[in-house]
């Protein structure tokens, strides 16, 4: 069940995706997503094996397709210190792609403090080109629900001032991952 939401997802979000023309923002607040597939992919980034299979490769040209139009990518990953197996595993992919996208990472606890002060609860999410907002959902444990358009203009401009504050009090990858141990 959760591969045929996850495909219907897929299907209408790359629309979206292939549409923006100036930029993509991604925030990513839970420890851990526990997409289809992903569990033997971290089980292969641990034995030092690759794990690119055809769902992230399929990813990887999507972003590089869209980069190469001028569309501008970026992330905001919320971190905990020290680095679970999990984000040293997204972290290796997300180099993989760093042409294509820009990571920023976020410590739990400033992302905690931002939150508090907003209006609103947000969700993970995508804006494109600062106008349209689409919502993910996920379980607690990071199993992916579902995605919703947001059509309120208010709540999309609570979102697009979001990721102007998480952006600015976020680290980008390369650099914040200096002195941080990483085994």
């Amino acid at each position: 069940q959760e591969s045929g939401k996850r495909a219907q997802f897929m299907s209408m979000f790359d629309s979206a995706l292939n549409a923006a023309q100036k930029n993509i923002f991604r925030l990513e607040s839970l420890p851990r997503y526990t997409t289809a597939g992903e569990m033997s992919r971290l089980n292969a980034f641990l034995r030092n094996e690759s794990y690119l299979d055809n769902e992230l490769t399929e990813w990887m040209n999507l972003l590089k397709k869209i980069h190469a139009k001028g569309v501008s990518i970026q992330r905001v990953r919320v971190v905990s210190y020290p680095l679970s197996d999990y984000l040293r595993f997204e972290m290796d992919f997300w180099k993989k792609i760093s042409k294509e996208q820009r990571v920023f990472l976020l410590n739990n606890e400033k992302f905690n403090e931002i939150i508090a002060r907003e209006s609103f609860r947000p969700l993970d999410y995508y804006l494109l080109d600062d106008s349209r907002v689409f919502e993910i959902q996920y379980t607690p444990k990071g199993a992916f629900i579902g995605m919703n358009p947001v059509e309120n203009k208010g709540k999309v401009d609570s979102y697009r001032k979001l990721k102007t504050n998480l952006l600015s009090i976020s680290t980008l990858m390369d650099v914040s991952m200096k002195g941080h141990n990483e085994s």
